[in-house]
């Protein structure tokens, strides 16, 4: 419980969310219930102190201005050696050392001491782990853990979320700029008709990878700038790893290709979380393809959940299930949005305790197809319900 305690610290003094700042209120009730039996009897050594402390603490502020962020971006030790007693060969091997069921706790730790925190969103799903999952052990709170990093490494779009009536539903993208983003789409579909129209033999069809993507996004998903951002950027680096290799190096292609990248950066200039999606897309690296069995699982999670979705989220997971499991690479970012639902879905219908079964069923598979990426770890596995 000392690991959730700092985190909640931690978070709520820099990330204070309405559900961060429940946690810390409900922690330090309790706190504070405990400190004062101890603090009645301890009274008068503590007015003896008192005097020293405040001293103390003067001089700690004094050598201490900095904001909130500003203290957690400086090394814990301000760039000196710890000092004796506190160095690593003093204290010797710990539990975040040779115990890999603390590794999110060795991470955060790391990060703490080097002033380089790990993310704060991601923080604050570890510190709102429910209480009797911290209660019930380590071997819980990994498992949590581990689904909760699987679900925020592959947050690349809209996330799905449960409304007020229950059902899960696609939230609200990012909001910008009407013009930047009419201006960002725009000039790419003007270098796309360009690129499809050059009579050059570039090789671009209506049927290549990077216009379904820049088409999928333009024609379906023209309020979701994320999604937007995600494609241009997904089409961007498919031409550049085909320009010189599959298609010949055309000044149509080029264009394209430059435009895709002027586009990105207009839209993540006026969003830092489409910024970071990005980010994220860009740090996944795939193991391998959908196996036939995946796609075969993958196809039956529509009806699974029909009756647990909106009209909205049931189509935009039908979209992502037809696109991975009937396309013979599909994009890494679709790959990435799929598994992320599947495990927040899993994960949204198992706090529900709507059907055991179900969920355990979307989690597992959530798992295994996370396996298309390195560094996701999974389940193998669980029959269709």
């Amino acid at each position: 419980m000392t690991a959730r305690r700092s985190l909640i610290s931690g978070v709520a003094s820099n990330y204070p969310t309405p559900e961060i700042k429940s946690a810390a209120t409900a922690a330090t009730t309790r706190s504070t219930a405990a400190a004062a039996t101890r603090s009645a009897a301890a009274a008068t050594t503590r007015s003896t102190a008192a005097a020293a402390a405040r001293s103390a603490a003067a001089a700690a502020f004094a050598d201490c201005d900095f904001s909130v962020q500003g203290t957690f971006a400086q090394p814990l030790w301000h760039g000196l050696a710890p000092p004796d007693g506190l160095r690593p060969n003093d204290l010797g091997p710990s539990l975040l050392d040779t115990d890999p069921r603390f590794d999110f706790f060795a991470r955060w730790y790391n990060g703490m001491l080097l002033g380089t925190p790990l993310d704060w969103s991601l923080q604050e799903r570890v510190a709102l782990i429910r209480k009797d999952t911290w209660d019930a052990g380590i071997d819980d709170v990994a498992k949590a853990i581990a689904k909760i990093e699987r679900a925020f490494r592959t947050e690349v779009g809209p996330r799905p979320v449960v409304n007020a009536a229950g059902l899960v539903d696609i939230e609200m993208d990012q909001s910008i700029g009407r013009e930047p983003l009419a201006f960002a789409c725009g000039q790419v579909d003007v270098a796309l008709l360009t690129a499809l129209a050059s009579d050059a033999g570039n090789g671009l069809s209506e049927t290549s990878v990077e216009t379904g993507l820049i088409r999928t996004a333009l024609e379906r998903h023209g309020d979701q700038p994320s999604v937007i951002a995600t494609s241009f950027w997904s089409a961007l680096m498919s031409l550049d790893r085909q320009i010189g290799d599959i298609y010949p190096e055309t000044s149509a292609l080029l264009i394209l290709k430059n435009t895709l990248y002027v586009s990105v950066e207009e839209i993540c200039g006026e969003d830092e979380v489409i910024r970071a999606r990005i980010g994220r897309l860009a740090a996944l690296e795939t193991r391998r393809m959908p196996t036939p069995a995946e796609r075969a699982d993958i196809l039956e999670v529509p009806s699974v959940v029909a009756d647990l979705t909106t009209p909205k989220a049931q189509s935009e997971l039908e979209e992502m299930v037809e696109i991975v499991a009937k396309t013979d690479n599909p994009p890494k970012m679709w790959r990435a949005r799929l598994v992320n639902w599947l495990t927040v879905l899993g994960q949204f219908i198992d706090k529900g305790q709507k059907n055991e079964k179900r969920a355990d069923w979307l989690v597992k598979l959530g798992g295994r197809i996370a396996k298309w990426f390195v560094g996701l770890d999974g389940d193998d596995s669980g029959d269709v319900p």
